[in-house]
């Protein structure tokens, strides 16, 4: 009687076992790694901004009437601007070489930039003392040399540029080193290289 017991056991033990090593199926396969379409999507959201403070000076020559004396317009502007920053996530291209991930991104550039006009009330106006009266015509003339002045400032500030620049890469090779990790592997025998296209 024992050895029925000791057998009905035994066969219900192989059977859990059995069981057991068939509900776990193949092992999985699957390679993760860098995506070159993530990387062009964090590029797209890794967007700097700057705020700009200016004065824009306005002057136009006004014709003289008859005899009385020319009453030109001349006045001072104070604005606020803002631009933004980033790079072309178009341009960044990943490759993948055993141990070695090379990412090309161009520099980074002005994206946009407008001149903030609920900045420009009344009180931001300082009009020269001889200068003819301020028409609605002058102050859009204003806007427009205003927005001018700030592209050409904000498309050449060296220090927001580098900061996009620097912004935009930091997050692309958290991102990568994020993949590395997830896959079970040191992100340390990993060498990331870095291509910087010039567009110049």
């Amino acid at each position: 009687m024992k050895t029925k017991n000791y057998i009905a056991l035994f066969l219900a033990a192989f059977m859990l076992l059995f069981c057991v090593s068939c509900g776990k199926g193949p092992e999985s396969t699957t390679v993760i790694e860098p995506d070159e379409g993530r990387l062009k999507s964090i590029c797209q959201l890794s967007v700097l901004e700057g705020y700009f403070h200016n004065v824009v000076k306005y002057k136009k020559t006004n014709p003289s009437k008859f005899f009385l004396k020319r009453n030109d317009t001349n006045f001072w502007v104070e604005y606020t601007g803002i631009a933004k920053y980033g790079v072309d996530a178009s341009k960044v291209t990943l490759e993948i070489s055993g141990n070695e991930i090379t990412i090309t991104m161009p520099k980074a550039h002005m994206l946009y930039c407008k001149v903030d006009s609920t900045s420009l009330d009344e009180n931001s106006y300082i009009v020269a003392k001889d200068s003819f009266k301020v028409t609605s015509e002058d102050s859009k003339a204003a806007l427009v040399q205003a927005q001018d002045e700030l592209k050409k400032q904000a498309a050449n500030y060296d220090a927001l540029l580098s900061l996009a620049q620097q912004r935009a890469q930091e997050l692309m090779e958290d991102y990568v080193k994020n993949i590395i990790t997830m896959s079970g592997k040191d992100e340390t025998s990993y060498k990331i290289n870095w291509v910087y296209l010039d567009e110049e």
